[in-house]
């Protein structure tokens, strides 16, 4: 006996040769004019020559995909001026540029946390990729209830309790190459300064604050790694930022180096405190790296234009972006190999100029 074999969306698809999500959007008909012609015009012959005609869909189920992914953001006027949110996003452009794909930007105000699923509901999507999901404790919630159905990718910050996918930079390990670099380099009195410990959120009697896992991770990664090294930490050289600001390096630096007895390098969270600390030092004539050796940390591109070009330790954002970006195509079309969740760790790069 001969049995026909079932023609379903799926092996439109294969036939076609293009991705299950393209061949649920050309049956929709909101989503079928963003398609490519191109991809258009390869399913169309098969479709007609299967004489195929989908099921009805159920859609308060949304059994059938959009094809669309959202990217959550801050709601900042400042977004595109962050070389962090900038790097990040181009990786994840750069993952879906020779997809069917498309990218939603979400961008949530202070009000939109508060009831954060009700918001995201008015945004047809498959997956979520999230910059800054320590960003409220609402969206915390969220990530950490959400059904394994629908994705949500997170960038950096990686917490090993939370069971989702995360595209992360080992902060640790880069606090080791500094260190490392440092001792290599005859340096013994190390001095920190820390990020923000906590991220806070609302206002007045609402205000509340979160934990910086970054923060977290980078001064324990220092704490191990001067351990390793056998160098002593000094209490009064390990400074509190307030904020990522150049006036917060340069404060923390005039409180560092106010006596007879200072450090002889200065490790900062984030490249534009080092810059802070880098304008101090010119001030006051101290010269670096002679006298005092800077790293920084992210690798912000604009960090090779300070006086001295700055040494930092370099997160490959766009790479994480890119990956994000290719875990949530993986999943959307059924490609997802991994057993659970999906944890993609990077190496971050020590680059050298001359503040160290």
């Amino acid at each position: 006996m001969l049995y026909e074999m079932k023609i379903t969306e799926e092996s439109i698809a294969r036939e076609a040769g293009v991705s299950k999500a393209s061949v649920s959007r050309y049956f929709n008909p909101v989503e079928r004019d963003r398609l490519r012609t191109e991809t258009r015009e390869k399913i169309r012959p098969v479709v007609e020559g299967h004489e195929f005609t989908p099921e009805k869909r159920n859609a308060k189920k949304r059994k059938y995909q959009t094809g669309v992914f959202g990217v959550l953001v801050p709601y900042s006027a400042d977004l595109f001026e962050s070389p962090y949110h900038r790097g990040v996003l181009s990786g994840i452009m750069g993952a879906m540029e020779n997809s069917d794909y498309e990218i939603r930007l979400i961008p949530v105000r202070d009000d939109g946390y508060q009831n954060i699923r009700r918001f995201l509901q008015k945004y047809l999507i498959d997956g979520l990729i999230v910059l800054t999901w320590r960003s409220h404790p609402n969206l915390i919630k969220l990530v950490e209830s959400v059904s394994k159905p629908f994705p949500i990718i997170l960038i950096n910050d990686f917490e090993k309790s939370v069971c989702t996918h995360f595209a992360y930079c080992d902060v640790g390990e880069g606090m080791a190459k500094a260190v490392g670099y440092l001792s290599d380099k005859g340096k013994r009195k190390i001095a920190f300064l820390k990020g923000p410990m906590h991220n806070r959120i609302g206002r007045d009697e609402f205000q509340t604050s979160i934990e910086s896992i970054d923060s977290r991770d980078k001064f324990r990664g220092f704490e191990k790694a001067m351990a390793l090294s056998g160098f002593q930490i000094r209490k009064n050289w390990i400074k509190d930022s307030a904020c990522y600001v150049v006036e917060e390096g340069y404060k923390k630096a005039s409180e560092l180096f106010n006596g007879n007895d200072n450090p002889d390098a200065v490790i900062c969270s984030n490249d534009t405190l080092a810059k802070g600390v880098l304008e101090y030092l010119s001030e006051k004539g101290i010269k670096c790296p002679k006298e005092v050796s800077v790293i920084g940390f992210d690798g912000y591109s604009e960090s090779q234009f300070t006086d001295p070009p700055l040494t930092t330790i370099r997160q490959p954002l766009k790479e994480m972006g890119h990956k994000a970006g290719e875990f949530l195509i993986e999943i959307s079309e059924g490609k997802f190999s991994h057993s659970g969740v999906a944890r993609h760790k990077f190496n971050p790069e020590l680059v050298i100029r001359k503040s160290a």
